[in-house]
């Protein structure tokens, strides 16, 4: 998850020495592992995607997201 706070995706809130995590950014993890692990995108399309889709992520736009960005 560091990697993915390094990247801009979701960001963390320290209070008293811990280190949290929205429950919106905890539900965007999981999307990030899914297009990662299972569709294999890369860093650059998992952002692009991200920054084109709101919240619910639907794996089915990922193609339109991407084909989209292409074609631009």
């Amino acid at each position: 998850m560091i990697e993915f706070g390094r990247a801009g995706w979701i960001e963390f809130v320290s209070k008293e020495g811990h280190i949290y995590i929205s429950s919106q950014d905890e539900y965007k993890c999981r999307f990030i592992l899914h297009f990662r692990l299972k569709l294999g995108l890369s860093d650059k399309q998992i952002g692009i995607v991200l920054a084109k889709a709101k919240a619910p992520y639907s794996p089915h736009q990922v193609g339109e997201i991407l084909e989209r960005h292409l074609s631009n």
